[in-house]
């Protein structure tokens, strides 16, 4: 049951505006995992932190690259790569 009409209009605008594209946070965009505030995965150290929206943080691999390749989930991958160069 709605009880605030205005509350369930300005949710629905917003939830068709990021659907479609016209409404995101650029840093969350390309974020690949997140978690909650108060879960603490193993995989957080071979990530960068990219912003904490709400009680949820957003992460990417450590080493993103141009998309071309895949991405390098931990520091000793994308130090083994930076030595081969």
């Amino acid at each position: 049951m709605i009880n605030e009409r205005g509350a369930w209009a300005r949710a629905r605008r917003i939830a068709r505006e990021v659907l479609d594209g016209k409404l995101y946070v650029r840093a969350v965009g390309t974020a690949t995992h997140y978690h909650a505030f108060y879960v603490r995965p193993n995989w957080v150290r071979e990530m960068h932190r990219l912003v904490r929206e709400g009680s949820h943080t957003f992460y990417r691999p450590i080493a993103w690259g141009s998309g071309a390749n895949l991405p390098i989930y931990s520091r000793e991958e994308l130090a083994k790569n930076s030595k081969r160069r």
